[in-house]
């Protein structure tokens, strides 16, 4: 899910100095939510005017016109990254430009449209005007190792969907073969069949098939084989239950198939840097992740929606993740915004390994190999995370490397000595950073709303740290509304500590469609868990201390609160309402023996095992149907 080709631009600063007056100024401006309140800001601490995109750049000498806009012939990159560039040079604090419609139809490079390198206090504020970018996997802009940058007031789609829509005709269900027939304004699948990642690789092709507005029970993504044909959709035979004949058959002549092309970059990305803030911006279509943060402090997200387009039929917004902050370091904030129907998690805040042991070399040394082209300097404080128990193991700081640190790596594989005699450590066992602040302590989701997650979770907590989730609406999500998942498998992090899970509502997780991502996405609709690098349960408890408390959750598919792996806790003050609502949904991924034991485990309204020091108490069950039932389930 991350761009193994701007890891090597993520900030070396991992231990986060304290901000500066202008910072705090402006932070404090930006959200008031105005342009008036970031040229404030930007005035206090001695900023130029600001440049206006459509009158500005002819009387500044940037370009030799203007970027006017609602003109689709008009290539807005080259105009655009013009006075990102005057700005810079000529310390110009804010961008504007009129309301309406730019095109941007030629990249700058391989992978983006727009870029901001090592840049400061910048706002960019386009009055409620509409991006749309040819390409949708590559990224409109990307702000690498800046900060106090603020991107408000615009919108972003692209001209050349990640997926396409057709009407199915009929199915073959021993051949796994679906006909379809195109529908007015959407083009054949057969598109995708020459779209590739920007590193030439191939995307990920899907097909979800839907009936009126919603995946189809015990249903979900189907693999397609090449080449995509007019006409017909292979799907690719795998183990998955929703992929089999059985279920194949009940699709139905009229049923909506979106096929996607999954790849790329999230179209709007800022990858390092301290006190970033992206306001009131909306996302209408991605080939991957909607929002990308990725080692990102102090940062904010606010009012972003990632969507469909409105007053379209478009049935997804997102073909993967909707908002994702991976690597976060302290003091994040995610607050109002709206993820709907998007195919991966909703919300996201992880913290994956930052290398693999390939070798152990010495009582001191080890061989690594980065994971997504990582950078960890000299002094920085690591922990080991064993693949075969998920518990921590200390490293201690690292001395030396070789070959020398350098941002970017020069190589993938590197030896790394220490300042302390090692634990042993295996190959496949990771590395993260021992700080929790470095971990996303400090940050926080809160007041979001989440609707109609396709194939996945509603808000994932993966190895961070004094993370607190609060106040968040969620609603149909095909697994687990809120994870705490140390997952050390496939996209392995550490244990997650000291977190709040408090005040949340959560309506329907958890089917009628299949559990696109196996049966350790959706345990409940709210768990705690660590797994092997094999998804097999652990036995110990590296998690430690959650708090999981007033949280009201209706109508789950499976349990209420599920807490296992966990050392110090509190599962108090929630109410849960109907659960189990959906038994007949496939337990695909586990040993017999795990399947079996969770099969009761949905039963329960609250599970704890595992775990120790977990204080459970003054939580209201029901497992009957709630009298108003009948109005929540007749809810779109």
């Amino acid at each position: 899910m991350l761009s193994s080709l701007l890891r090597s631009k993520r900030a070396t600063q991992v231990n986060i100095a304290v901000a500066i007056a202008a910072h705090a100024l402006m932070r404090a401006a930006s959200r008031l939510g105005s342009t008036l309140g970031l040229l404030a800001a930007l005035l206090s601490v001695g900023a130029c005017a600001g440049i206006n995109l459509s009158h500005d750049h002819i009387p500044l000498r940037i370009a030799s016109q203007n970027l006017t806009p609602d003109n689709p012939n008009l290539d807005a990159r080259p105009l655009f990254q013009a006075a990102l560039d005057y700005a810079r040079k000529n310390s110009i604090h804010l961008i504007t430009a009129d309301q309406g419609a730019y095109y941007f139809l030629t990249p700058a490079a391989k992978d983006r449209y727009l870029s901001i390198d090592s840049a400061s206090d910048l706002a960019i504020d386009l009055h409620g005007s509409d991006i749309y970018v040819k390409q949708s996997f590559l990224i409109w802009l990307v702000a690498i190792d800046s900060s106090r940058i603020t991107l408000t007031n615009f919108t972003l789609d692209s001209l050349q969907l990640p997926f396409t829509q057709v009407r199915l005709t009929g199915v073959t269900a021993n051949q796994r073969t679906l006909n379809y027939a195109t529908q007015p304004g959407w083009p054949s699948p057969a598109i995708f069949n020459t779209v590739t990642n920007p590193d030439g690789s191939l995307q990920d092709l899907w097909a979800l098939v839907f009936r009126n507005g919603a995946l189809v029970s015990n249903s979900n993504r189907l693999p397609l084989t090449r080449p995509l044909q007019d006409g017909i959709l292979q799907v690719q035979k795998n183990d998955a239950p929703w992929t089999q004949p059985s279920v194949l058959a009940d699709y139905r002549p009229g049923d909506t198939i979106v096929v996607t092309a999954r790849g790329g970059e999230a179209p709007l990305l800022i990858a390092g840097g301290d006190g970033n803030v992206i306001r009131n911006v909306d996302v209408y279509s991605s080939g991957a992740i909607g929002v990308h943060l990725d080692t990102v402090s102090n940062a904010t997200v606010d009012h972003v929606r990632v969507m469909p387009r409105p007053g379209t039929d478009r049935l997804i917004g997102a073909n993967a993740d909707g908002i994702h902050l991976s690597y976060a370091l302290a003091n994040n904030l995610v607050t109002g915004c709206y993820v709907s129907r998007s195919i991966d998690d909703a919300i996201a805040i992880n913290s994956p390994f930052l290398a693999f042991v390939n070798q152990q070399t010495g009582a001191r040394q080890v061989r690594l190999l980065r994971n997504f082209n990582s950078i960890f300097p000299n002094g920085l404080a690591v922990s080991f995370v064993s693949t075969l128990t998920a518990g921590m193991l200390p490293a201690g700081h690292i001395l030396s490397q070789d070959p020398p640190y350098a941002d970017p790596p020069t190589q993938n594989s590197t030896s790394v000595a220490f300042d302390q005699d090692l634990p042993s450590v295996q190959k496949g066992f990771g590395m993260i950073y021992a700080d929790p602040r470095n971990r996303g302590s400090g940050s926080v989701i809160q007041d979001n709303i989440i609707e109609d997650v396709f194939s996945a979770r509603g808000i994932y907590l993966g190895g961070v740290s004094g993370v607190v989730v609060q106040r968040n609406i969620l609603r149909r999500t095909n697994g687990g509304a809120i994870v705490a998942h140390e997952d050390t498998g496939s996209y392995p992090v550490g244990p997650n500590r000291d977190l709040q899970i408090v005040n949340n509502t959560i309506e329907h997780a958890i089917g009628p469609a299949a559990v696109g991502t196996g049966v350790v996405a959706a345990i409940a609709s709210i768990f705690v868990l660590s797994t092997d690098a094999n998804f097999n349960f652990v036995s110990g408890a590296p998690n430690t201390n959650v708090t999981i408390a007033n949280n009201y959750i209706f109508n789950s598919g499976r349990g209420g609160i599920w807490v296992s792996n966990l050392s110090g806790g509190t599962v108090e003050g929630n109410t849960i309402l109907q659960y189990n609502t959906h038994p007949e949904l496939a337990a695909w991924g586990l040993s017999p023996d795990a399947t079996a034991q969770l099969r009761q485990d949905f039963t329960q309204a609250v599970v704890v095992k595992s775990s120790d020091g977990v204080s459970v108490g003054n939580n209201v069950t029901q497992k009957r149907p709630h009298p108003l039932a009948q109005y929540y389930n007749g809810a779109n």
